[in-house]
């Protein structure tokens, strides 16, 4: 799980977002959010789905292969 968090961690980074912004971009808590950060879960499919999605917005490419 640490994995993904870390993916994660840099894609914030990359993007320069907050956990806080992307909770919001994605209609979910800043908690679950800092959850996936820390490793402590990893997001259900459809919430994965919808960060794919997202993050491919901002970096045109981005797939769901890119967290694995």
């Amino acid at each position: 799980m640490a994995e993904f968090a870390d993916k994660l961690t840099f894609v914030l980074k990359a993007l320069s977002m907050s956990r806080g912004r992307l909770a919001v971009e994605l209609g979910v808590s800043k908690s679950l959010v800092g959850r996936w950060c820390s490793g402590a879960v990893q997001p259900s499919a459809h919430n994965l789905e919808r960060l794919t999605r997202y993050v491919a917005s901002r970096r045109p490419g981005f797939t769901q292969v890119d967290w694995e």
